[in-house]
């Protein structure tokens, strides 16, 4: 079977005038990565291992953004977002340093690979 191994990220992000966050887990997957290695060229972005940090809230953002959880702009979503880190299958972080050893569970039951 096959098995999902990009990272799944958890954030928060600053509600407007409170001092509240939003909490998202979400599953991020190669069009992220391929989002992220878009944008990184087009705004001089450092390379993955340079900006740990700046690739996990990125890829979040797009897994996000993709899903319709958000309509925050990119730039928005990196001013809003107080925290991002990289999760196990069992919700337990990760340094995004070590976030490529993650793997996340195999697709859901009655979901092959073609």
């Amino acid at each position: 079977m096959a098995r999902l191994t990009a990272p799944a990220v958890r954030v928060l992000i600053e509600q407007d005038g409170t001092d509240e966050f939003l909490e998202y887990d979400v599953q991020t997957d190669n069009r992220d990565a391929v989002a992220w290695d878009m944008t990184r060229g087009k705004k001089s972005w450092p390379q993955m291992q340079d900006a740990p940090m700046l690739w996990a809230t990125f890829v979040a953002w797009s897994a996000l953004r993709r899903s319709s959880v958000i309509a925050l702009s990119v730039d928005d979503f990196l001013s809003k977002c107080v925290q991002a880190q990289v999760i196990t299958p069992d919700g337990d972080a990760v340094d995004a340093e070590n976030a490529d050893q993650v793997a996340v569970d195999p697709t859901p039951p009655g979901h092959e690979s073609a």
